[in-house]
């Protein structure tokens, strides 16, 4: 039974979050390419620990919606209520290829991204342009994800960087921003602090951001519930049948209370919201089930295929 919880666990995260065994090839080539950071890289280090990542990338949307333009952008481009996973994939497979991916890979995803951006453009609700191509914009979404993903690091990994580590990987990982076209991208904690203490007043809580954060945060049980059931594709079970829509609803609910109890005092503030769970029992439910999660996958298969890509053996038969 606890082979198959695992099998079950495992099949349906890959899938969520990128780490999918049918897509390792892509990772597992040219050899001897190291990709932008690189097996040792803090970067690495971080973006590899799944569940944490998955907290991190949740708290990252709710903090993106604070700022008017990039919220204005999602609501008018984007079908999150209607396909809630779609955004959290793409941003799953853009991190994880610019991450663990060749020099290629890391390229055409960027370039891809950078086209997507160029088509998306309008107008907020109180006339102001916004396009997503906008550097400064690129920057204030940059930011918002690596910090969040940092701090779930921090709260839910089993090895938490030192003060230098943070550094290391805020001046590692702005060379993706760069690439994307973000300018003045800061590259250290201190410079991330300076950074949201400047744009702290020009972020509000719009009643667009009031509905993505009550999607995410409750909302989207229902597309969880009303959903198909869905299989592997090999004849497996998923999680929702192994488990039940109701089980999964439950663990939701722990991983988006987390990921808003992860933001900062200023924008939960904003949202004028409040946890619907004690923090004295939401931290050790969502650390009990970071540990869970992280027992279900295992070690990243895309790390271990990037690493041994970087060193020059073909994951497939173990040679140089």
């Amino acid at each position: 039974m606890h082979e198959q919880i695992q099998k079950a666990v495992a099949r349906e995260l890959a899938a969520i979050l990128g780490d999918d065994p049918q897509a390792l090839e892509e990772y597992a080539y040219p050899l001897f390419d190291k990709g932008l950071f690189g097996p040792g890289s803090i970067v690495w280090r971080v973006h590899a620990d799944l569940p944490s990542m998955l907290i991190g990338g949740i708290s990252s949307l709710m903090l993106q919606s604070l700022h008017p333009l990039a919220m204005a952008a999602v609501a008018d481009h984007s079908s999150y209520k209607t396909d809630p996973l779609t955004r959290l994939q793409k941003t799953a497979r853009f991190v994880a290829g610019t991450t663990f991916g060749s020099t290629v890979m890391a390229e055409q995803l960027t370039s891809v991204v950078k086209s997507v951006h160029a088509a998306i453009q309008g107008v907020t609700q109180d006339q102001r342009h916004y396009s997503a191509s906008d550097p400064k914009l690129l920057t204030f979404v940059h930011i918002a994800e690596v910090s969040s993903f940092l701090r779930a690091y921090q709260r839910y990994s089993l090895s938490p960087l030192t003060a230098a580590e943070i550094d290391n990987y805020y001046s590692e990982v702005s060379l993706v921003a760069e690439m994307l076209g973000a300018n003045n991208v800061p590259k250290s904690l201190t410079e991330i602090k300076l950074y949201f203490k400047s744009i702290r007043q020009e972020l509000v809580a719009t009643s667009e951001a009031k509905e993505a954060l009550n999607f995410l945060r409750s909302e989207i049980d229902q597309f969880i519930l009303n959903s198909d059931t869905k299989t592997n594709g090999d004849g497996g079970d998923s999680f929702a049948n192994t488990f039940s829509k109701a089980a999964t609803v439950r663990i939701r609910k722990i991983l988006t209370e987390a990921s808003f109890e992860l933001l900062f005092y200023w924008a939960k503030d904003l949202f004028r919201q409040k946890p619907t769970m004690p923090t004295a029992i939401l931290c050790p439910a969502a650390l009990s089930l970071c540990g869970s999660l992280r027992w279900a996958i295992g070690p990243s298969k895309v790390e271990t295929v990037a690493s041994l890509r970087s060193r020059g053996i073909d994951y497939k038969t173990g040679t140089a």
